[in-house]
């Protein structure tokens, strides 16, 4: 038994001790990282809530908080394909947009970048969109295009 935690507070919902009069909530953090404690309780504290944010942008923003049927298998699928939809829109943003975006939610990149107007052409196998002129996203798809053209090893053309 650890010292000073002789004492039960059994209405409190968690462990705590009380230290010259001042209860301390007991925690612990279990790793397999080689750090210094400073470190490895820093990186904790700044991962705290991430997750807590893809859930939200995975229910809210990709639709996997309705699930389609009563069926597990099908709302498995659903669920997967939500989680692989979050994880193609992370990589977007981290290869082809540039900082600014990168902390974007879905539904600001469905505003600004997805459902803008346009017109999309196929002719003489080249895909054309044709956007209106002056319109500010112009130049946000030609950077992402040279940026995803460059990672297959092809130059701008």
């Amino acid at each position: 038994l650890l010292p000073g935690l002789e004492e039960n507070y059994d209405s409190l919902p968690f462990p705590n001790v009380t230290l010259s009069d001042v209860r301390y909530k007991v925690t612990g953090i279990v790793t397999n990282l080689a750090w210094d404690c400073e470190r490895i309780i820093r990186w904790h504290r700044q991962r705290c809530g991430k997750s807590e944010h893809a859930h939200h942008e995975m229910k809210s923003g990709l639709a996997g908080g309705t699930m389609p049927s009563d069926k597990f298998g099908i709302n498995a699928a659903w669920w997967w394909i939500t989680v692989m939809s979050l994880n193609l829109v992370t990589l977007q943003k981290t290869i082809s947009l540039d900082e600014s975006w990168r902390c974007k939610r879905i539904k600001t990149l469905r505003y600004w970048l997805i459902n803008i107007p346009g017109r999309v052409i196929y002719k003489s196998k080249e895909l054309i969109v044709r956007l209106s002129k002056g319109n500010p996203v112009l130049d946000c798809f030609i950077a992402a295009r040279r940026k995803i053209m460059l990672l297959g090893g092809t130059g701008p053309g």
